[in-house]
């Protein structure tokens, strides 16, 4: 089941599974780790560029998205995406903060404990991120280490945000390899 928001960061992510996706009862959970999990989502806009008033941001919504980017200073608004845990906008809006994920992933980590799932945080990570794991004991695995980049076209983009079809299909050869690695692949009893 894929819960994945574009946009999200680690605090909404953990947030989603709490409200979503733990009444699948699953069986391992894997994060998604991007460069910008460290900071707030991408369809968090500032209030502030909303205090025009020779501008309708109803009309440009509706009629003029790409005029609307303009009005908003630049910052890119997906209405589509809202936040499951609004009470949580503040937090995750914040500026850039490990901290933050160190939280939001130590609640992983207690929802792992208290469900028990297995979790993988998967991507192309700094040592950051890969020190919080280690910290909080999550399995990771850094793409930017295990996945040689040079082996394919730099235009299946592997280790960017947003890979190409091809990138996606390598990286999930990585994955299923990983998760059978650690055992997780056998039905359990």
């Amino acid at each position: 089941i894929n819960l994945a928001v574009p946009g999200y960061n680690t605090r909404l992510e953990v947030d989603s599974l709490k409200l979503k996706g733990l009444k699948y009862e699953p069986d391992i959970v894997i994060v998604g780790w991007c460069h910008n999990d460290y900071g707030p989502p991408f369809f968090k806009v500032d209030e502030g560029a909303f205090r025009r008033r020779d501008v309708s941001f109803l009309y440009a919504l509706l009629f003029e998205r790409e005029r609307l980017t303009d009005l908003v200073g630049g910052q890119v608004v997906q209405p589509d995406h809202k936040l499951e845990a609004p009470d949580r906008a503040h937090a995750a809006g914040g500026a850039p903060d490990a901290g933050e994920v160190t939280a939001a992933l130590r609640e992983l980590a207690q929802l792992r404990q208290r469900h028990g799932f297995h979790v993988l945080v998967f991507g192309p990570m700094d040592r950051r991120i890969t020190a919080i794991c280690q910290e909080l004991g999550l399995s990771y695995y850094n793409t930017l280490e295990k996945v040689d980049a040079s082996r394919y076209p730099a235009d299946w983009a592997l280790h960017l945000m947003h890979p190409r079809p091809e990138g996606h299909a390598v990286l999930a050869e990585h994955l299923e390899r990983e998760l059978d690695r650690l055992g997780w692949l056998t039905p359990r009893n």
